[in-house]
């Protein structure tokens, strides 16, 4: 009953312990999905004032909110697995994002996670490689992003990747907003702990968590041979091997 919910998950703990006991409510798991947190950023899209222009948009709406559970699973979950824990919970203090949000009075005015601003230029973006308009764009629409400076080889491994997002997301070899949205915020900042993870994924091509040199070769003369044939100033592998050796400066080689 809820006083014995009280007095064993709520009473006398932080914020973000009793935000993280209230969204698994009764269920035996140590752990939350994507899923379990669309409720909580449905209610502050659809109830705050700044976001009231969303009311008429359901279409926006509900892509907003994906794009806000996106990030939140951005910042906390650097294993790309698909659930958080209370650990991470507190390491963004989500339970801090949400009063924020719901006390602010405008959260387009600053770079809170529920800007709109944020979102409206992922979407812009999606729209704009998204060339049937179907919400879902291939591995050729892909390849468009950012004027082509995304590998095949990376597209490929991006599709065919099991890991968060596309554990849940891939429709028919497609894939949609969301998934999109993430490849988007990893690649717009690659220094943080979750993008580092994501892009080593991609490029592990053999997927044994060791990158080998033969790996970094086979990227680079994808990028090489686009270099060469626009005209660019070309580097030899070997010289990038030996900044490589220089940076990381291994105990043998």
């Amino acid at each position: 009953d809820f006083e014995n919910f009280w007095r064993d998950c709520l009473n006398g703990r932080d914020p973000n312990e009793r935000l993280f006991h209230l969204i698994v409510g009764g269920r035996k798991r140590n752990y939350v999905t994507p899923d379990d947190l669309m409720p909580y950023a449905r209610r502050i899209v659809q109830t705050h004032p700044s976001l009231e222009f969303l009311a008429d948009e359901p279409m926006f709406q509900g892509k907003f909110i994906d794009f806000i559970v996106t990030r939140f699973f951005y910042i906390m979950d650097d294993e790309l697995r698909g659930i958080v824990n209370l650990q991470q919970f507190r390491k963004m203090d989500l339970a801090g994002v949400f009063f924020n949000a719901e006390n602010m009075d405008d959260v387009n005015d600053s770079h809170h996670i529920f800007n709109y601003q944020h979102f409206y230029v992922a979407f812009c973006k999606f729209w704009d490689i998204d060339t049937d308009s179907d919400s879902l764009i291939s591995k050729n629409d892909l390849l468009r992003f950012n004027d082509y400076s995304i590998s095949p080889i990376i597209a490929e491994r991006f599709f065919n990747s099991t890991f968060y997002p596309m554990s849940s997301n891939k429709q028919n070899n497609l894939i949609n907003f969301t998934s999109f949205a993430y490849f988007l915020m990893c690649s717009e900042d690659k220094t943080n702990l979750t993008s580092i993870n994501f892009w080593y994924k991609l490029c592990d091509l053999d997927d044994d968590g060791i990158l080998s040199i033969k790996e970094i070769e086979q990227l680079y003369d994808v990028q090489y041979e686009r270099m060469r044939n626009t005209g660019n100033e070309t580097i030899p592998f070997e010289d990038i091997f030996r900044q490589l050796m220089d940076m990381i400066n291994p105990n043998c080689q």
